[in-house]
Formats: C-alpha cells, sequence, structure tokens
C-alpha cells in the first residue's frame, strides 16, 4: 500500500523524573499536589502577578513550598507560562529552549506554545534547542503537575540554562 498524504507526529517530551522525585500515578499525583494546595494559605497579592519562583526538588521536600507559589496563581488566565530550569548535568552555552509539541506527565500532555519558543529561539544565536538536557532534567518537569492543578488552559515554553554567564543571564 502506498499513500501520498503526508503523515504528521506530534512530539512529546516524556517525563524523567516520575515516580521518582514525584509519584508517577495519575491519582497520587493529583491528590498529592492537591493536598499541597488546599494546604496554603498564601498572603493576597496585589496588582499583577508576572513571575513565581517555585522551587524543584522531590516533591517530599518542596511539595509545601511549590503549592503556596501555585495557589497564588490559581484560576488565573495566562495565554502561556513560561518556565525557567536550570540543568544540573548538562553543561552548555546559552539558552535551550523545548521544541516539541507537548510535554507529558501522569496528569496528561500539557500545551507547548510553540510559536513563542520559536520566536525565542530566532531571537540569539546562543538560544537553541539542544535535546541532551531535556533527557536527564527535571528542574522544569516538576513544576508541570502544579500547573495542571492550578491553570486549564495555558500553554507552556520551557527553557533551560547551564550557563550562567552575565551574556547568558541578559537573554533571560
Amino acid at each position: 500500500m502506498v499513500s501520498c498524504s503526508p503523515v504528521f507526529t506530534e512530539e512529546v517530551q516524556k517525563p524523567v523524573v516520575a515516580g521518582g522525585f514525584y509519584p508517577g500515578d495519575p491519582e497520587v499525583l493529583k491528590n498529592m499536589v492537591d493536598g499541597f494546595l488546599d494546604r496554603a494559605k498564601p498572603e493576597k497579592i496585589e496588582g499583577e502577578i508576572i513571575a513565581v519562583i517555585l522551587p524543584h526538588a522531590g516533591y517530599k521536600y518542596s511539595g509545601w513550598v511549590a503549592g503556596y507559589g501555585a495557589k497564588i496563581i490559581k484560576d488565573k488566565k495566562f495565554d502561556t507560562v513560561i518556565i525557567v530550569g536550570l540543568s544540573h548535568r548538562v553543561p552548555f552555552k546559552g539558552l535551550s529552549v523545548l521544541d516539541k509539541d507537548f510535554y507529558q506527565t501522569p496528569l496528561g500532555n500539557v500545551a507547548i506554545d510553540k510559536d513563542i519558543s520559536k520566536k525565542i529561539i530566532a531571537y540569539s544565536e546562543n538560544i537553541s534547542y539542544y535535546e541532551l538536557p531535556f533527557r536527564v532534567e527535571h528542574s522544569a518537569e516538576v513544576e508541570i503537575p502544579f500547573l495542571q492543578r492550578v491553570l486549564k488552559d495555558s500553554k507552556i515554553v520551557v527553557i533551560l540554562a547551564a550557563d550562567f554567564s552575565y551574556e547568558s543571564c541578559c537573554l533571560l
């Protein structure tokens, strides 16, 4: 059989640390994240929220803090959330922007904002999609289940940094 129609496949970033840093079972993960969110009682924030900093350790160490940060943005409307993480194991210069269609966690797939990702990559020759760090890195991944529970329709852009030179920090 021969087909002349193009085949389109969606590229999905698979989780690296599900079952380790956080539960791999969807129901257990949902209950754990919701528990952290339920216990969080953050102060009311006046004005527009433009950034939230969350820890990136295993949930048993950092989940309660991440719950506070995530609860601050619960049910807010963001078209795109940019997640910046660091590359613990793979050194490289500049920034690496994930260039896939979805990021998968046990809670499902989150759409990656390909338009914004491509614009960021085009901004500088020191920004690219370097796949290797995404194969082993957890720093951005552990944020995503919290975002899945508090922001229903947001897309994401995932950026990793390993080089903290002045020039690379200015790119952020």
